[in-house]
């Protein structure tokens, strides 16, 4: 069992291993690739030399020695040989043992092992990652966002599961407005400190209001006025990834909890001071907390899709 466990992962490194980036340059006179810019053999560095279609190149066959090995061993042996074939592949990328175990970053050769597993992960990190890099132009905080992202999606299969959509678009809209108004007009009197300050109160406002015996929403409206009054960029990278998940995925809460583990990534981008980033990393976790439930059922493949009636009353907007 052991020995056949490190065939599998040997099958994946093996062809993680060839460095495309390296032999393509070389290929096209254009010399030692890891001479240049970031030293990796990866399609963006590739891409410094100049030469686009070599890094389109470079990024396609990064992707395929991930996806092909990932699929074969799926057709022959299942997900779970799949999975140690995925983790030797991107192993492979990341330190060739060709290349004195210096290699790339791996981002093209997991978001092929991905697209073998499940196409839903590999087409959700491809997502992702184009709207962060059309927000902030950015590849590695893309990259980063787009990982983060992912083990919350794994767990996924399967939540508008009201009647009243004006109703809730109302609630949806002033929930958002009750997290956006105060800070904003804090942050203009009193600074960004200040302001960071009141978003974490909004937020706690929210989840645990004083007049309902503190039980409350999931936060999630009331931290998207927060984020867009914080800075309007960290608000409108919440909403875009939420919008992507649930176009993939229909899971509400999913789609919130993607978004919420990105923001930490984003914050450093955006120049936000220290205030910012603190409560949008504490905002997060709280994120989380708010969702135990929901990633229990999203764990247990239970958790009910947009449109769908579930068992419990779950409004994740509120």
């Amino acid at each position: 069992m052991p020995l056949a466990l490190f065939a599998l992962f040997l099958i994946g490194y093996l062809a993680g291993s060839i460095p495309f980036g390296l032999l393509l340059t070389k290929l096209a006179g254009l010399g030692d690739v890891r001479r240049i810019g970031s030293g990796n053999i990866g399609a963006t560095n590739v891409l410094r030399t100049g030469n686009k279609g070599l890094a389109a190149a470079t990024l396609l066959l990064d992707m395929l020695k991930g996806l092909v090995p990932v699929i074969v061993v799926k057709m022959l042996a299942g997900e779970a040989a799949a999975a140690i074939t995925a983790a030797g592949a991107v192993l492979g990328h990341v330190f060739p043992v060709w290349l004195n175990f210096r290699g790339g970053k791996g981002v093209a050769t997991f978001i092929g092992v991905l697209l073998g597993l499940h196409w839903a992960l590999g087409l959700a990190f491809i997502g992702i990652w184009l709207l962060m890099a059309l927000l902030f132009r950015i590849s590695s905080l893309s990259a980063l966002a787009a990982s983060a992202a992912m083990p919350l999606i794994t767990g996924a299969t399967n939540v508008l599961r009201t009647g009243n959509k004006g109703l809730a678009a109302a609630t949806l809209l002033l929930d958002m407005l009750k997290g956006l108004v105060p800070v904003i007009v804090v942050k203009m009197l009193a600074g960004e400190a200040a302001a960071a300050i009141t978003a974490a109160g909004a937020v706690l406002g929210h989840v645990f209001p004083v007049w309902l015996n503190f039980r409350g929403g999931k936060g999630v409206a009331t931290f998207i006025g927060v984020l867009l009054g914080l800075h309007w960029a960290l608000g409108l990278a919440f909403i875009g990834i939420w919008l992507l998940m649930a176009l993939l995925f229909r899971i509400s809460s999913l789609s919130a909890l993607a978004a919420s583990a990105a923001m930490p990534l984003i914050t450093p981008f955006i120049g936000a001071p220290p205030s910012t980033r603190t409560v949008v990393i504490l905002l997060a976790l709280f994120m989380f907390f708010t969702h135990r439930e929901n990633i229990r059922r999203l764990i247990g493949g239970s958790e009910p899709k947009i449109g769908r009636s579930g068992g419990k009353k779950d409004d994740e907007a509120r």
